[in-house]
């Protein structure tokens, strides 16, 4: 950026000062030479008064004689005194009688009708007169000379020439001492506007400018307060910070060993709840008298009423922490509605109580969604309605709202019965974790009180909201709507119909499995389901016994657990991959068989090369329509 002086203020005080101390020593030298020339033509023009006496005094007589020799030397003798350039007599009929000083070829000057002392047609400057002569009041002639001015414009020249130069070494003397008081006068105000350049370039605390007892002293005091004020915020603010930087890194740990604690404890629970349900399923399947059945049903209950609770403890975490992702899959909303009564028909009728479900108005055949979540809604909020209900019934109403989109459309549920309802001051309670309406209610009905904190999450994530009506004594209606797409039906399955559980399957008999699990209980069951499948079973301990068995075996399809001794499942998978790019051989489809269940061992185990992802514990049917999906 080029200097520019006059844009600072000590540099427009400098301009102005001297900008007036030259317009007024102007006028000091320019009215110094009008009283100049004003004097000196007054003495011009008294002395021509006084000359011209004199000499018509000394030549009336001779120019009445006519004697013009008489009237030639008067006038020789008179212009030999200084201040005189020219005289002549003139006849009243203008013709000259005699000179001195003037050519005789060159007319008379006109006389000047006042004085001037600078005149552009004169070579030198001179003041003219012509003056008559008479006696007896008869004329005679007239009296012609010119006064020098010379002296007057040297003396003109050299007062000029003088004030110029007091002038220039006044206003160079003015600029000094007026740069050396503005610099007196700005000083602190460059500090503060230097200080004022470092905040704006980033440096918010900038160093201490000068301070002082006048205007502008104080100004810098006001400057260093706020300075310092600001440092100290700036201190306390990075301070904040840091402080916020490491809660939010304790914050991230405790997640992280939340997640941790979490998925290790799902896995530990989750492994044995595996033997459990399985070898339950497996008991259930053979021949039993009815008190064995009755007690066997009975263990297959609690533990999946475990495994529910155990479910809805790792949703809640999952959505707690942003990790629970929606699928958006085609689905038969009818029939899913059909298989919601047909599974809480036994528990309804087993009560007394009415279950069934209608549509106010058409209903889409198929939408895309998340069948999985909607169907964990309903589930939720139908068990919850037969927890609570002892008389009358439970209904399921839904009905479909249009958008400004085509495509688009909101389903609208409600979930009506007649149970024991809820007191308005308790209805928003519910909602919240871990919360139920009574704590006796807790002991009277069971549960964790998680459900409808989930339901609310979900119904959230899926684009709609959820609220309540409700009277004690009356029952209670949960309303909530989800977004949904219009969907086209999906294409029949080319499986085989699913067989009934635990019987030989013909689509997988002959088909070779390898099975990977370190865990005694789940190799057993694992090994016992494909038998009744029809599978021949080959089993390896980790993943390192099962990366030798692929290599020199063939297999049908391969299910991993993830977590075991010696090397875990995806290490294994990696590798295999590896080989089979290496060697040129065909993909060998790899099941993920895991009590992971948290909402990134899905990811993990696809982007290991995984084919699919089983979580323990398992259904039967679940396990054999997975391993159809890739055989």
């Amino acid at each position: 950026m080029s200097f520019q002086p006059w844009r600072s203020i000590r540099g427009r005080l400098l301009f102005l000062a001297v900008a007036v101390e030259a317009l007024m020593l102007t006028l000091l030298v320019a009215n110094s030479l009008r009283l100049l020339t004003d004097n000196m033509g007054a003495q011009a023009r008294r002395q021509a008064d006084q000359m011209a006496p004199v000499l018509i005094a000394a030549i009336v007589a001779p120019l009445a004689q006519r004697d013009y020799a008489t009237v030639q030397a008067v006038l020789d003798e008179s212009a030999s005194t200084g201040g005189i350039e020219y005289l002549a007599i003139t006849d009243p009929g203008g013709r000259r009688l005699a000179s001195t000083g003037w050519s005789e070829d060159t007319p008379l000057p006109t006389p000047d009708p006042e004085f001037r002392l600078f005149e552009g047609d004169k070579q030198a400057p001179r003041y003219d007169v012509a003056i008559p002569i008479s006696i007896y009041g008869q004329k005679l002639g007239m009296l012609h000379f010119g006064l020098s001015l010379k002296q007057i414009t040297e003396a003109h020249g050299q007062l000029f020439k003088q004030g110029i130069g007091i002038a220039l070494l006044e206003i160079i003397l003015s600029a000094g001492l007026m740069g050396l008081l503005g610099y007196f006068l700005t000083r602190h105000l460059t500090a503060l506007t230097r200080a004022s350049e470092a905040v704006a370039a980033g440096n918010l605390t900038p160093p201490p400018v000068p301070e002082g007892s006048d205007d502008v002293g104080r100004l810098g005091a006001a400057f260093n307060a706020m300075s310092h004020a600001v440092a100290e915020r700036i201190g306390d603010l990075t301070a904040a910070r840091d402080e916020a930087k490491n809660l939010a890194r304790a914050a991230e740990a405790a997640a992280q060993a939340k997640t941790s604690f979490l998925a290790t404890v799902s896995h530990e629970i989750r492994t044995p709840m595996n033997g459990i349900l399985g070898m339950t399923d497996l008991a259930l399947g053979t021949h039993l008298d009815a008190e064995q059945r009755e007690y066997l049903t009975w263990v297959k209950l609690s533990g999946e009423s475990l495994l529910r609770v155990l479910n809805d403890i790792l949703d809640f975490s999952k959505i707690e922490a942003g990790q629970l992702d929606l699928e958006t899959v085609s689905l038969d909303l009818p029939a899913m509605l059909d298989s919601m009564v047909g599974i809480y028909s036994a528990q309804a009728t087993a009560k007394g109580l009415t279950l069934a479900w209608q549509a106010d108005g058409d209903l889409p055949a198929n939408v895309v969604s998340d069948p999985v979540r909607l169907r964990q809604i309903l589930s939720n909020l139908v068990s919850n309605a037969l927890k609570f209900t002892e008389h009358g019934g439970i209904t399921i109403r839904v009905h479909t709202e249009k958008t400004e989109q085509p495509a688009v459309l909101h389903l609208h549920f409600a979930i009506v019965d007649t149970g024991i309802g809820i007191e308005t001051a308790k209805q928003d309670m519910i909602f919240a974790p871990f919360s139920q309406a009574e704590s006796s209610t807790t002991r009277k009905y069971g549960g964790t009180g998680l459900g409808l904190a989930i339901v609310t999450q979900l119904v959230h994530l899926m684009g709609g909201s959820i609220h309540l009506e409700s009277r004690p004594g009356q029952g209670s209606t949960f309303y909530f709507s989800v977004s949904c797409r219009l969907g086209e039906a999906p294409a029949p399955s080319p499986h085989l119909p699913l067989p009934g559980l635990l019987l030989p399957d013909a689509y997988l008999a002959v088909k070779h499995i390898l099975l990977v699990e370190d865990t005694p209980v789940n190799q057993l069951l694992g090994r016992k389901l494909l038998a009744k499948f029809g599978c021949s079973v080959e089993l390896a301990e980790d993943g390192l016994k099962a990366l030798a068995a692929m290599k020199s075996s063939t297999f049908d399809a391969v299910l991993m657990d993830l977590q075991m001794p010696v090397m875990g499942g995806l290490e294994a998978t990696e590798l295999q991959r590896a080989r089979e790019i290496e060697e040129g051989l065909p993909r060998l489809p790899i099941i993920a068989l895991t009590a992971n269940a948290m909402a990134d061992d899905r990811e993990r185990c696809l982007a290991a090369g995984m084919d699919d992802f089983i979580a323990k514990p398992f259904r039967a049917d679940e396990m054999l329509e997975t391993l159809r999906r890739h055989l």
